[in-house]
């Protein structure tokens, strides 16, 4: 099953069941947006989920800016953020197969 929400919408905060959880949204200054960061604050999910998380944005999509949305996220008591597939998709990129990388690495 595949639900479809805004990080702010009520089916957002319903992820318990879910094998994939995939929060994202613009970069500003290489960071995530405040929603982006609340939303992955407050996911409550199964341990065994796969969380995806990723920025779309103007520039580089280097190591470095991977490392810079990574250091964005929130903190949490569980440190189950730091195992999270992160992706940044720049604009200039090939869109499809950018997005496709990061779905095979969380089917994988």
């Amino acid at each position: 099953m595949v639900t479809l929400a805004g990080v702010k919408s009520s089916a957002a905060g319903v992820t318990i069941g879910y094998n994939i959880i995939v929060v994202g949204g613009p970069i500003y200054a290489g960071a995530l947006t405040g929603s982006a960061k609340d939303a992955l604050a407050n996911l409550v999910f199964d341990q065994r989920a796969k969380i995806g998380v990723y920025g779309s944005g103007q520039g580089a999509t280097s190591p470095e800016n991977i490392a810079q949305i990574k250091q964005s996220m929130p903190a949490r008591s569980d440190a189950t953020l730091q195992n999270a597939i992160v992706v940044k998709i720049g604009s200039s990129e090939d869109l499809n197969a950018r997005a496709q990388d990061f779905v095979n690495q969380l089917v994988t």
